[in-house]
This record gives C-alpha cells, sequence and structure tokens, in this order.
C-alpha cells in the first residue's frame, strides 16, 4: 500500500548531534585534500543513519556519496548508499541494486546484501531465488556449526560473526521469501508447488514458532484450498504472537519494577509480518482473532489507513457472519448485526478521515471503504463527529430511532 512520505520541519533538520557536525563540516571540496582531512568511515556511516532514521534522506546523500568515494572497498558504505537511495523521493532502485550488489561482491559472506539485491532484481523473481539461493546456503553453513559462516554488518563498517540464531531468524525470512516469489512471479512454473512445499516446509522445520514460517505455510495451503490446514497453522501463528506479547509485557513490567530477567530479550513479531497475518486470518474466516491482531497493532501504530480499512472490513464480515448463524431468533441475529456494523462504521470513518489526511494513494481501499460504509449506514444509521459524539449510542442516529419517534 502506497503512502505519502513523512516530511520534516526544517527546524527539526537542523537540530543536529555533534557527530553529524563534526561529519559534515569535515567534507572537503577539494580533490588534492590530504587524507587526513576525510572524516572516518564510522563517523560518515553513524551521521548517514541518524539523517536516514529521522527521514531525512536528502541530508544522508551527500555524506553516504562522500563514504563510498573516500571509502570505496566498504561494503557498509554501498550497503547505505542504496538504503538512502530507496529513501529518496523518488526512489532510485535500479542504482540502488548496482550497489547492494557490490556490497555483497566486497562482503561474500555477509548474505543480507544479497538478499537486499534480491529484493530488488531486474528480472524479478526468475533472477531473485539465484540470488537468494546463495544467501541461504551461507545461513545453512552457520547454522551447523561449519567454517564457511555468515558476518553481518556492524553499525561503523566493521563485520561481525553471525550467531546460530540470527542466521536461522534470517534463513526462514528467505524461506518464506522463495515460497512467496514461486506463489506470484513464478506461480505458472512448472515445479512451482514443489518449490514452495521444500521452501516453506524447511521453513518450519528450522523455525517452528516462527510467525512468518507459519502464515506463509497458510498461504501455500490457501492457494491449494485446504482451508482447515491453513486455518490451523493460523491459529498458531497468532499463538505465537500472543505469546511474545505476554513476554515483552512482562519483560516491561519487570524494568519498571527494578526485577532482572534472564533469557535475553524478548522480541515481537515484525509489525509488516503481523499486519499480514490479520489479513490471512480475516481471509479464513477466524474473525476474532482478526480482530485482536488489529487492536494490538493500532496500539502500536494508529496512523495506518490499512488497519482501520482492514478492521472495519473485519466488523462488516462479522455483522454478516453473525446474521447468517443458525439457531438464534431473527431479532437476536438483526441485533447482533447492527452491534457488529456500528464497529465497523467508526472504524471505516477514521479510515476515510485518515485517508484524506495524509493523503493516501491507494484508491481502491477508500473506494471500498466508501462502498461498504454506505452499506452499514442503512442499517445503523449516521455516526457523528467525535466532538459531537457522547458516551455509549447517543452518537448513532438510526433509521429504526427515527421511526419510533415520528
Amino acid at each position: 500500500m502506497a503512502k505519502t512520505r513523512p516530511r520534516q520541519s526544517s527546524s527539526s533538520k537542523k537540530k543536529k548531534t555533534s557527530v553529524l557536525n563534526s561529519a559534515g563540516s569535515q567534507l572537503s571540496t577539494n580533490p588534492l585534500a590530504s587524507p587526513s582531512s576525510i572524516p572516518p568511515l564510522s563517523d560518515l556511516l553513524t551521521a548517514a543513519q541518524s539523517h536516514l532514521d529521522s527521514a531525512s534522506p536528502n541530508d544522508a546523500l551527500p555524506l553516504v556519496q562522500a563514504a563510498i568515494t573516500a571509502y570505496p572497498s566498504s561494503s557498509a558504505a554501498h550497503a547505505l548508499f542504496a538504503t538512502t537511495l530507496l529513501d529518496l523521493t523518488p526512489p532510485n532502485p535500479e542504482l540502488a541494486f548496482q550497489h547492494y550488489t557490490q556490497a555483497s561482491t566486497l562482503s561474500p559472506r555477509n548474505p543480507q546484501y544479497l538478499l537486499w539485491a534480491a529484493q530488488l532484481h531486474p528480472d524479478g523473481g526468475e533472477g531473485a531465488v539465484p540470488v537468494i539461493e546463495t544467501a541461504m546456503t551461507l545461513l545453512r553453513e552457520t547454522i551447523s556449526g561449519g567454517q564457511n559462516t555468515a558476518t553481518c554488518a556492524t553499525p561503523v563498517g566493521g563485520e561481525d560473526a553471525m550467531s546460530a540464531d540470527e542466521a536461522r531468524a534470517l534463513l526462514t525470512s528467505a524461506l518464506c521469501s522463495c515460497a512467496e516469489i514461486y506463489m506470484s512471479d513464478l506461480c505458472m512454473s512448472p515445479d512451482a508447488e514443489q518449490r514452495c512445499e521444500r521452501y516453506v516446509g524447511e521453513a518450519v522445520l528450522v523455525s517452528p514458532e516462527s510467525c512468518e514460517a507459519l502464515q506463509t505455510l497458510a498461504s501455500v495451503r490457501i492457494s491449494q484450498e485446504r482451508m482447515e490446514e491453513a486455518t490451523a497453522a493460523l491459529r498458531r501463528a497468532r499463538e505465537v504472537v500472543g505469546r511474545e506479547i505476554a513476554a515483552v509485557e512482562a519483560a516491561e513490567e519487570a524494568e519498571e519494577s527494578g526485577v532482572a530477567m534472564t533469557g535475553g530479550t524478548p522480541t515481537l513479531t515484525p509489525f509488516p509480518i503481523r499486519v499480514g497475518l490479520a489479513r490471512l486470518l480475516v481471509e479464513v474466516g477466524v474473525l476474532d482473532d482478526a480482530l485482536e491482531t488489529l487492536e494490538e497493532l493500532l496500539g502500536e501504530n494508529d496512523a495506518l489507513v490499512d488497519l482501520w480499512y482492514l478492521g472495519g472490513w473485519t466488523w462488516y464480515l462479522m455483522g454478516e457472519k453473525i446474521l447468517a448463524q443458525d439457531g438464534a431468533p431473527q431479532n437476536e441475529r438483526e441485533e447482533g448485526r447492527k452491534d457488529a456494523w456500528k464497529e465497523a462504521a467508526k472504524w471505516l470513518t477514521a479510515c476515510l478521515k485518515l485517508y484524506e489526511t495524509l493523503e493516501w494513494e491507494d484508491e481502491g481501499i477508500r473506494d471500498h471503504a466508501v462502498e461498504v460504509l454506505s452499506k452499514v449506514k442503512e442499517v445503523v444509521g449516521e455516526i457523528k463527529d467525535d466532538d459531537e459524539e457522547g458516551d455509549g449510542e447517543e452518537g448513532w442516529e438510526s433509521e429504526d430511532e427515527d421511526e419510533e419517534m415520528t
């Protein structure tokens, strides 16, 4: 889903740390300048990364350009230059691909550079899979404890040995990427289904508690119309996320209480993967789990049009599901649908307001949200603006209530 890039105010761009000032001030435009006038690579990369973290790629660009000019054999400099090119408006994926490829040539044991290059391969999935396979060979060797172990870049331009756990996580993600490619770009290949089975089977074997692996397995099963197996995989993925959230909350409470935690810092499945989980849960009709996932995601970031839209659509489907239930009296089912559609109206209204505020670019979301909201309002009536809406049900004006008053 496309959206406009957040812009920084001019005042915020002027606030720089001493590292930024020192790196920027040392840049020389004199081609005959002595090497001592060139800032250290670590300063240039740190300064550029700080600009990227604050959504200022234009400020990062001269720093990474200086880095690859002064340190052409630095794989980290080429990789960060590629990342900067992708953050620019408009981005330059063709040149970014070249520099990720150059980074992987300079650091052939760093699988992450290969995986980043694969995402931008000009030949699409057909060109990407061999690159990913090369990276996965390195990662498998690292997991098995072989001699040709993988490395990962440090923030200041060095290389560290990759741990087995890091390699396992990266291999799982790479395997899922290959499976996705054979469900999309290369779906017409004669061995597409066999490839998907092999990739996703290894992913689940490598990381049985990976939400990404489980939902990729579910995607494969959905494509095969094996819906029960898909649903089971997604329920397992939801359980994994639930345990992760509980562990993170427990760690936060312990930190606030000054209690030392053992076993390392718990982590959450990345945000985009959990968004994908919510979508798949909706697709297979596990609506309660989908809504729970969406509520959690909104708690982390409530400025995403996609989440409000997906939540509104889920509540709409929930209303239809309630109405279609067997056994319950008609009036109870209609009331249950009405309650669900009131929630749908709230989510969809928030979606459309945010769409206009952020100048979102996905017209398909807007058009469908408008269509569904129109159907919902035929049943639940109009929803008032937030500043007019009271507590409870006072914010609703349904057609049924209008008829009773008259």
